[in-house]
Protein backbone atom coordinates (compact mmCIF):
# COMPACT_ATOMS: atom_id res chain seq x y z
CA UNK A 1 0.00 0.00 0.00
CA UNK A 2 3.16 2.48 1.25
CA UNK A 3 4.55 2.17 -2.58
CA UNK A 4 0.94 2.93 -4.21
CA UNK A 5 0.13 5.71 -2.32
CA UNK A 6 3.88 6.90 -2.40
CA UNK A 7 3.16 6.84 -6.28
CA UNK A 8 0.06 8.39 -5.92
CA UNK A 9 1.46 11.27 -5.00
CA UNK A 10 4.14 11.37 -7.51
CA UNK A 11 1.71 11.18 -10.18
CA UNK A 12 -0.92 13.64 -8.58
CA UNK A 13 1.91 16.41 -7.89
CA UNK A 14 3.83 15.56 -11.75
CA UNK A 15 0.54 15.07 -13.89
CA UNK A 16 -1.46 18.80 -11.63
CA UNK A 17 1.57 20.61 -12.59
CA UNK A 18 2.44 19.88 -16.31
CA UNK A 19 -1.53 19.26 -17.74
CA UNK A 20 -1.28 22.75 -19.45
CA UNK A 21 1.93 21.33 -21.16
CA UNK A 22 1.14 17.87 -21.92
CA UNK A 23 -2.38 19.36 -23.20
CA UNK A 24 -0.58 20.77 -26.46
CA UNK A 25 -0.49 18.53 -30.12
CA UNK A 26 3.42 20.87 -30.81
CA UNK A 27 6.39 18.60 -30.44
CA UNK A 28 8.36 22.14 -30.04
CA UNK A 29 8.05 25.09 -27.63
CA UNK A 30 10.03 28.40 -28.06
CA UNK A 31 11.24 29.83 -25.69
CA UNK A 32 12.90 34.04 -25.60
CA UNK A 33 16.49 32.80 -25.47
CA UNK A 34 17.51 34.73 -22.42
CA UNK A 35 14.22 33.36 -20.35
CA UNK A 36 15.88 30.31 -19.54
CA UNK A 37 13.07 27.93 -20.22
CA UNK A 38 10.92 30.06 -18.16
CA UNK A 39 7.29 30.89 -19.48
CA UNK A 40 7.14 33.91 -16.93
CA UNK A 41 10.59 35.75 -18.17
CA UNK A 42 10.00 34.18 -21.79
CA UNK A 43 8.15 36.64 -24.42
CA UNK A 44 7.96 35.76 -28.09
CA UNK A 45 6.77 38.29 -30.37
CA UNK A 46 4.35 38.19 -33.68
CA UNK A 47 7.81 38.83 -35.38
CA UNK A 48 9.58 35.98 -34.20
CA UNK A 49 6.33 33.75 -34.94
CA UNK A 50 6.17 34.25 -38.35
CA UNK A 51 9.83 34.08 -39.05
CA UNK A 52 9.64 30.34 -37.46
CA UNK A 53 6.36 29.51 -39.57
CA UNK A 54 8.67 30.82 -42.44
CA UNK A 55 10.39 27.71 -42.56
CA UNK A 56 9.52 24.63 -44.72
CA UNK A 57 10.35 21.90 -41.19
CA UNK A 58 7.64 23.66 -40.03
CA UNK A 59 3.72 23.26 -39.99
CA UNK A 60 1.82 25.74 -37.84
CA UNK A 61 3.12 27.83 -35.35
CA UNK A 62 0.71 29.21 -32.49
CA UNK A 63 1.30 31.63 -29.37
CA UNK A 64 0.73 30.31 -25.55
CA UNK A 65 0.38 32.66 -22.49
CA UNK A 66 -0.02 31.72 -18.33
CA UNK A 67 -0.70 33.77 -15.71
CA UNK A 68 -1.67 32.41 -11.91
CA UNK A 69 -3.75 34.74 -10.25
CA UNK A 70 -7.03 34.50 -8.19
CA UNK A 71 -10.37 33.63 -9.28
CA UNK A 72 -13.76 34.26 -7.12
CA UNK A 73 -16.42 32.27 -7.72
CA UNK A 74 -20.39 33.16 -7.88
CA UNK A 75 -20.38 31.77 -4.55
CA UNK A 76 -17.46 34.22 -3.08
CA UNK A 77 -14.51 31.60 -2.79
CA UNK A 78 -11.14 32.53 -3.93
CA UNK A 79 -9.43 30.09 -5.82
CA UNK A 80 -5.99 30.13 -7.30
CA UNK A 81 -6.38 29.40 -11.16
CA UNK A 82 -3.63 29.45 -13.75
CA UNK A 83 -5.49 31.81 -17.02
CA UNK A 84 -4.20 30.15 -20.09
CA UNK A 85 -4.28 32.55 -23.70
CA UNK A 86 -3.90 30.57 -26.64
CA UNK A 87 -4.94 30.61 -30.26
CA UNK A 88 -5.50 26.89 -31.92
CA UNK A 89 -7.28 24.37 -30.68
CA UNK A 90 -5.80 20.72 -29.63
CA UNK A 91 -6.75 17.38 -29.37
CA UNK A 92 -7.64 17.84 -25.59
CA UNK A 93 -8.59 21.32 -25.53
CA UNK A 94 -11.37 22.92 -28.17
CA UNK A 95 -11.00 26.41 -29.98
CA UNK A 96 -10.69 29.53 -27.80
CA UNK A 97 -13.91 30.62 -26.48
CA UNK A 98 -15.29 34.08 -27.24
CA UNK A 99 -14.17 37.33 -25.24
CA UNK A 100 -15.20 37.30 -22.01
CA UNK A 101 -15.73 33.48 -21.93
CA UNK A 102 -13.72 30.31 -20.46
CA UNK A 103 -13.53 26.46 -20.89
CA UNK A 104 -12.27 25.68 -17.41
CA UNK A 105 -10.26 22.03 -16.26
CA UNK A 106 -12.78 19.88 -14.17
CA UNK A 107 -10.67 19.64 -11.41
CA UNK A 108 -12.24 23.64 -10.10
CA UNK A 109 -15.22 21.99 -10.51
CA UNK A 110 -14.63 19.59 -7.90
CA UNK A 111 -12.68 22.18 -5.57
CA UNK A 112 -15.08 25.17 -6.30
CA UNK A 113 -18.40 23.55 -7.05
CA UNK A 114 -18.68 25.71 -10.12
CA UNK A 115 -20.72 24.83 -13.79
CA UNK A 116 -21.32 26.14 -17.17
CA UNK A 117 -22.80 29.23 -16.85
CA UNK A 118 -21.29 30.78 -13.86
CA UNK A 119 -18.58 33.56 -13.74
CA UNK A 120 -15.81 34.03 -12.74
CA UNK A 121 -13.84 37.02 -11.46
CA UNK A 122 -10.33 36.75 -12.62
CA UNK A 123 -7.13 38.36 -10.76
CA UNK A 124 -7.14 41.61 -9.02
CA UNK A 125 -9.12 43.40 -11.86
CA UNK A 126 -11.80 41.07 -11.30
CA UNK A 127 -12.61 40.10 -15.24
CA UNK A 128 -15.30 38.72 -15.64
CA UNK A 129 -15.57 35.51 -17.29
CA UNK A 130 -18.79 33.08 -18.08
CA UNK A 131 -17.85 29.23 -17.78
CA UNK A 132 -18.88 27.98 -21.41
CA UNK A 133 -17.06 24.13 -20.80
CA UNK A 134 -14.63 21.90 -19.00
CA UNK A 135 -11.93 20.09 -20.52
CA UNK A 136 -9.71 17.51 -18.03
CA UNK A 137 -6.12 16.79 -16.57
CA UNK A 138 -4.87 20.52 -17.71
CA UNK A 139 -3.85 21.82 -14.29
CA UNK A 140 -1.02 24.10 -14.49
CA UNK A 141 1.20 24.04 -11.16
CA UNK A 142 -1.27 22.28 -9.21
CA UNK A 143 -4.04 24.84 -10.26
CA UNK A 144 -7.04 24.44 -12.06
CA UNK A 145 -6.42 26.14 -15.75
CA UNK A 146 -8.60 28.52 -17.13
CA UNK A 147 -8.74 28.18 -20.93
CA UNK A 148 -9.41 32.06 -22.36
CA UNK A 149 -8.74 33.95 -26.15
CA UNK A 150 -5.65 35.67 -26.12
CA UNK A 151 -6.61 39.19 -25.41
CA UNK A 152 -9.10 38.24 -22.00
CA UNK A 153 -5.47 36.26 -21.05
CA UNK A 154 -3.23 40.16 -21.70
CA UNK A 155 -6.19 42.04 -19.86
CA UNK A 156 -6.38 39.59 -16.81
CA UNK A 157 -2.13 40.03 -17.26
CA UNK A 158 -2.23 43.24 -17.39
CA UNK A 159 -4.18 44.15 -14.52
CA UNK A 160 -2.85 41.64 -11.99
CA UNK A 161 0.73 42.48 -12.30
CA UNK A 162 2.24 46.03 -12.56
CA UNK A 163 4.42 46.65 -15.84
CA UNK A 164 3.47 43.25 -17.49
CA UNK A 165 1.25 44.74 -20.49
CA UNK A 166 1.89 42.48 -23.52
CA UNK A 167 1.38 43.95 -26.96
CA UNK A 168 -1.06 42.16 -29.24
CA UNK A 169 0.63 39.46 -30.45
CA UNK A 170 3.50 38.66 -28.31
CA UNK A 171 3.30 35.65 -26.06
CA UNK A 172 5.42 33.89 -23.72
CA UNK A 173 5.83 30.83 -25.65
CA UNK A 174 5.68 29.67 -29.14
CA UNK A 175 4.06 26.51 -30.00
CA UNK A 176 5.75 24.84 -32.86
CA UNK A 177 4.28 21.53 -34.71
CA UNK A 178 7.13 20.41 -37.54
CA UNK A 179 6.43 18.88 -40.86
CA UNK A 180 5.56 15.01 -40.78
CA UNK A 181 9.23 14.18 -42.39
CA UNK A 182 10.90 16.63 -40.04
CA UNK A 183 12.89 15.45 -37.38
CA UNK A 184 11.90 17.46 -33.93
CA UNK A 185 15.40 17.99 -33.00
CA UNK A 186 16.60 19.53 -36.31
CA UNK A 187 13.75 21.54 -36.23
CA UNK A 188 14.80 23.35 -33.04
CA UNK A 189 17.77 24.10 -34.38
CA UNK A 190 16.92 25.19 -37.53
CA UNK A 191 14.10 27.58 -35.14
CA UNK A 192 17.41 29.05 -33.08
CA UNK A 193 19.48 29.70 -36.19
CA UNK A 194 16.58 31.28 -37.79
CA UNK A 195 15.42 33.49 -35.23
CA UNK A 196 18.56 34.14 -33.16
CA UNK A 197 16.96 35.11 -30.63
CA UNK A 198 14.83 32.04 -29.46
CA UNK A 199 15.66 29.03 -27.31
CA UNK A 200 13.79 25.82 -28.67
CA UNK A 201 12.86 22.43 -27.12
CA UNK A 202 10.22 19.72 -26.77
CA UNK A 203 7.36 19.63 -25.03
CA UNK A 204 8.45 17.45 -22.95
CA UNK A 205 11.91 19.48 -22.23
CA UNK A 206 9.59 22.04 -21.41
CA UNK A 207 7.90 20.25 -19.32
CA UNK A 208 10.92 19.38 -17.14
CA UNK A 209 12.16 22.83 -16.61
CA UNK A 210 8.62 23.81 -14.73
CA UNK A 211 9.68 24.26 -11.54
CA UNK A 212 9.55 21.87 -8.95
CA UNK A 213 8.78 18.72 -11.39
CA UNK A 214 12.25 16.87 -11.67
CA UNK A 215 12.89 17.25 -8.13
CA UNK A 216 9.69 16.18 -6.85
CA UNK A 217 10.53 13.22 -9.84
CA UNK A 218 13.42 12.59 -7.85
CA UNK A 219 12.88 12.72 -4.44
CA UNK A 220 9.34 10.57 -4.82
CA UNK A 221 11.56 8.33 -7.15
CA UNK A 222 14.30 7.75 -4.66
CA UNK A 223 12.27 7.50 -1.78
CA UNK A 224 9.92 4.54 -3.85
CA UNK A 225 13.58 2.85 -4.36
CA UNK A 226 14.42 3.16 -1.11
CA UNK A 227 11.25 1.31 -0.12
CA UNK A 228 11.07 -1.20 -2.67
CA UNK A 229 15.21 -2.41 -1.07
CA UNK A 230 13.52 -2.11 2.28
CA UNK A 231 10.64 -4.81 1.34
CA UNK A 232 13.91 -6.80 -0.47
CA UNK A 233 15.27 -7.04 3.12
CA UNK A 234 12.22 -8.24 4.64
CA UNK A 235 11.04 -10.55 2.22
CA UNK A 236 14.61 -12.15 2.65
CA UNK A 237 14.03 -12.38 6.73
CA UNK A 238 10.79 -13.83 5.94
CA UNK A 239 11.84 -16.72 3.91
CA UNK A 240 15.26 -16.98 5.61
CA UNK A 241 13.05 -17.61 8.75
CA UNK A 242 10.67 -20.10 7.18
CA UNK A 243 13.30 -21.87 5.69
CA UNK A 244 15.15 -22.25 8.91
CA UNK A 245 11.74 -24.15 10.65
CA UNK A 246 11.48 -26.12 7.24
CA UNK A 247 14.83 -27.44 7.33
CA UNK A 248 13.92 -30.97 7.98
CA UNK A 249 10.80 -30.84 5.76
CA UNK A 250 12.90 -29.93 2.73
CA UNK A 251 15.08 -32.58 4.08
CA UNK A 252 12.66 -35.32 3.87
CA UNK A 253 11.57 -34.14 0.23
CA UNK A 254 15.27 -34.47 -0.89
CA UNK A 255 15.22 -37.46 0.77
CA UNK A 256 12.51 -38.72 -1.02
CA UNK A 257 14.02 -37.66 -4.49
CA UNK A 258 13.10 -33.80 -4.74
CA UNK A 259 15.77 -31.92 -6.53
CA UNK A 260 16.79 -28.56 -4.91
CA UNK A 261 15.21 -26.67 -7.95
CA UNK A 262 11.35 -28.16 -7.27
CA UNK A 263 12.22 -26.67 -3.75
CA UNK A 264 13.52 -23.50 -5.13
CA UNK A 265 10.23 -23.53 -6.78
CA UNK A 266 7.95 -24.06 -4.12
CA UNK A 267 9.92 -21.34 -2.34
CA UNK A 268 9.41 -19.16 -5.15
CA UNK A 269 5.95 -20.14 -5.79
CA UNK A 270 5.31 -18.82 -1.93
CA UNK A 271 7.26 -15.53 -2.76
CA UNK A 272 4.83 -14.82 -5.90
CA UNK A 273 1.24 -15.65 -3.64
CA UNK A 274 2.82 -13.47 -0.78
CA UNK A 275 3.30 -10.34 -3.28
CA UNK A 276 0.29 -10.63 -5.41
CA UNK A 277 -2.08 -10.99 -2.08
CA UNK A 278 0.05 -7.93 -0.47
CA UNK A 279 -0.69 -6.12 -4.02
CA UNK A 280 -4.41 -6.71 -3.85
CA UNK A 281 -4.76 -5.93 -0.47
CA UNK A 282 -2.80 -2.93 -1.01
CA UNK A 283 -4.60 -1.67 -4.02
CA UNK A 284 -7.78 -2.18 -2.30
CA UNK A 285 -6.12 0.41 0.71
CA UNK A 286 -4.62 2.44 -1.37
CA UNK A 287 -7.63 3.27 -3.61
CA UNK A 288 -9.99 3.53 -0.82
CA UNK A 289 -6.86 6.09 0.51
CA UNK A 290 -7.37 7.95 -2.44
CA UNK A 291 -10.83 8.10 -2.66
CA UNK A 292 -11.33 9.84 1.04
CA UNK A 293 -8.40 12.34 0.77
CA UNK A 294 -9.88 15.89 -0.32
CA UNK A 295 -9.90 16.72 -4.13
CA UNK A 296 -7.56 19.92 -3.26
CA UNK A 297 -4.96 17.01 -3.11
CA UNK A 298 -2.86 16.21 -5.88
CA UNK A 299 -3.20 12.56 -5.41
CA UNK A 300 -3.66 9.98 -8.52
CA UNK A 301 -3.84 6.37 -9.21
CA UNK A 302 -2.67 5.95 -12.52
CA UNK A 303 -3.22 2.52 -14.44
CA UNK A 304 0.89 2.45 -16.01
CA UNK A 305 1.81 3.39 -11.98
CA UNK A 306 -0.01 0.58 -10.25
CA UNK A 307 0.95 -1.95 -12.92
CA UNK A 308 4.70 -0.63 -12.61
CA UNK A 309 4.51 -0.91 -8.65
CA UNK A 310 2.51 -4.27 -8.98
CA UNK A 311 5.71 -5.91 -11.00
CA UNK A 312 8.28 -4.50 -9.28
CA UNK A 313 6.81 -5.93 -5.90
CA UNK A 314 6.63 -9.40 -7.64
CA UNK A 315 10.16 -9.34 -8.54
CA UNK A 316 11.01 -8.02 -4.95
CA UNK A 317 9.58 -10.72 -3.28
CA UNK A 318 11.29 -13.14 -6.24
CA UNK A 319 14.97 -11.33 -5.26
CA UNK A 320 14.04 -11.19 -1.98
CA UNK A 321 13.22 -15.11 -1.51
CA UNK A 322 16.36 -15.97 -3.20
CA UNK A 323 17.95 -15.39 0.20
CA UNK A 324 16.86 -19.25 1.34
CA UNK A 325 18.71 -20.64 -1.62
CA UNK A 326 22.13 -21.58 -0.09
CA UNK A 327 20.41 -22.81 3.03
CA UNK A 328 18.12 -25.04 0.60
CA UNK A 329 21.12 -26.25 -1.63
CA UNK A 330 23.27 -26.90 1.84
CA UNK A 331 21.03 -29.32 2.86
CA UNK A 332 22.11 -32.32 3.99
CA UNK A 333 19.08 -34.77 4.80
CA UNK A 334 20.90 -37.50 6.57
CA UNK A 335 22.58 -34.62 9.11
CA UNK A 336 19.21 -32.53 9.04
CA UNK A 337 17.16 -35.72 9.84
CA UNK A 338 19.45 -36.89 12.07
Amino acid sequence: MLLLVLGAFLDGLTLNATGTLRAQDAELVAFSDTARRSLFRSRVDATTAETIAGLDEVDSVTGLGINQVIATTPGGDVVDVAVVGYQQATSRVPAPPEPGEAIVDARLEEVADVGVGDTLALGRGQAPVTIVGFVSDTAFQQQPSVWTDPATWREVMAANVAGSALPTGVFQAALVEVADDAQPGAVAEAVDAATGATDTVTRQTAILALPGVQQQQRTFTGIIAVTFAVAALVVALFFALITLERVRLYAVLEALGARPRELLAGVAAQAVGVAAGAIVIGGVVAVGFVALVPADIPVRLEPVRMAQIAGGTMITALVGSLASLRRILGIDPAQAIG
